[in-house]
């Protein structure tokens, strides 16, 4: 079962984007990535479960202004540090 990630521009927005999630009754985890880590990227992204609505996540994510680095529904990263 594939998670699917989101890559975020900063661990503060990944810890901020976690705590909107958990405030709907979305669990999502902070995993590091290197992956993602560019100019882009920060190497943090937000793992979530593949059965999460995810028009809901996107709506609460830029309703609380959290600055994505990409969409990538790819593998999970490779460790975990936070947990919701």
């Amino acid at each position: 079962m594939n998670e699917w990630n989101i890559p975020l521009t900063s661990i503060t927005y990944a810890i901020k984007a976690q705590n909107a999630l958990r405030a709907q009754g979305i669990r999502a985890q902070i995993g590091r990535d290197e992956r993602y880590r560019s100019g882009k990227s920060c190497g943090y992204s937000l793992i979530l479960r593949p059965d999460v609505n995810r028009t809901r996540v996107m709506e609460i994510l830029q309703r609380e202004n959290i600055k994505l680095a990409s969409l990538d529904p790819g593998p999970p990263a490779r460790s975990m540090y936070y947990r919701s």
